[in-house]
């Protein structure tokens, strides 16, 4: 692809002297440049590493998430499971390849496990969580001294190991791609505002006591302003194509964008259909989102419980369905972002 040879040729530049802030996503280049020159590679196998990195920190990324809230092994293998499907790649605008956006988009389940650790880890039930487990990776609370009816306090303002380490994780996000770094500073923005609407209006809901995201929201937005002041050119391309795109969908101007209408003449060729190529290329991952959307709806409402029979040490208060709940917000206030890009071709 012709994106896979504008990055190597970018790298190369990097690693003969050139300035690598002139980028708008200088990230993953100045990683493969940096991996040429201590593993004495060369840059073609040094950029196919860091696309192996980040997909296998993709792989324990989300199993991680999946276990942080949920510390059963039962959830923890769905949680692998789902991973290794990689569904977020689809060949179609996300790839395995040496691109930008998806390296970004590999790294953002990391940013995710941080923000959960930042909210509800490094207390006394986490470390409880990570030591005791029966067979099946469940807490026997009994064994512990605690009764079916023991709490644990997840309200405290002391940080987390990782509250330290987010920072630098989303300051490197930005620089892996500041598209993708929008999306999560939208997505914390909406958490950070549930959390201080409970503090507000419930302040005796467990969720009022988790730790914010506040200060780290307004760090990510102040250095993506910072970065977009400096790659003024490439902010401006993007925002016009979001205005004009949104812009022909409601006047009803739009048409397919260019990609769409070179597949749909590709497919009409050799008697397929656009529909026939959507279900083969998103069906599985169209079905697993509905899935993952009924259990969180499930969660929300409270039709569906902890695991059954796991007994976790989260599940008094309940942080899977606290954290779940921060997400929805933050994804709320995401939502308008994604069907930008969903009426138009933007990035």
């Amino acid at each position: 692809r012709s994106d896979s040879l504008v990055h190597l040729g970018l790298v190369r530049s990097i690693k003969i002297g050139n300035d690598p802030l002139q980028l708008f996503y200088p990230g993953s280049h100045l990683v493969a440049t940096g991996l040429a020159k201590v593993a004495a590679v060369d840059v073609p196998r040094a950029m196919m590493l860091v696309m192996w990195a980040y997909t296998l920190l993709f792989f324990a990324s989300v199993a991680l998430c999946v276990w942080f809230l949920v510390p059963d092994r039962r959830a923890l293998g769905v949680g692998a499971f789902s991973a290794f499907l990689l569904l977020p790649v689809n060949n179609v605008s996300t790839y395995l390849h040496f691109h930008t956006y998806s390296i970004g988009m590999l790294f953002v389940p990391f940013v995710l496990y941080l923000v959960f650790s930042h909210l509800i880890g490094g207390d006394g039930r986490e470390r409880l969580v990570e030591r005791v487990a029966d067979g099946r990776g469940a807490i026997d609370r009994a064994g512990l001294g605690y009764d079916d009816g023991a709490a644990f306090d997840v309200g405290l303002r002391r940080p987390a190991p990782t509250t330290y380490l987010l920072p630098p994780v989303l300051f490197a996000l930005l620089l892996v791609h500041p598209q993708v770094a929008l999306n999560v500073m939208l997505l914390l923005g909406g958490m950070a505002v549930a959390q201080h609407a409970f503090r507000w209006f419930r302040p005796n809901d467990p969720i009022a006591g988790y730790r914010l995201v506040t200060l780290q929201t307004i760090f990510l937005t102040v250095a993506f302003a910072a970065w977009i002041a400096t790659h003024e050119w490439q902010f401006i391309n993007t925002a016009e194509a979001m205005i004009q795109s949104v812009s022909d969908f409601v006047t009803g101007d739009g048409s397919a964008t260019p990609r769409v209408a070179s597949q749909r003449e590709s497919a009409s060729s050799v008697g397929a259909s656009i529909q026939v190529l959507f279900v083969k290329l998103f069906g599985v991952a169209a079905v697993y989102s509905l899935l993952a959307a009924g259990v969180v709806a499930g969660r929300l409402t409270g039709y569906l419980g902890p695991p059954a029979g796991a007994g976790s040490m989260r599940s008094t208060p309940d942080t899977a369905r606290d954290v779940t709940a921060l997400f929805f917000a933050g994804c709320l206030l995401l939502f308008p972002f994604f069907a930008a890009h969903l009426v138009g071709s933007i990035s």
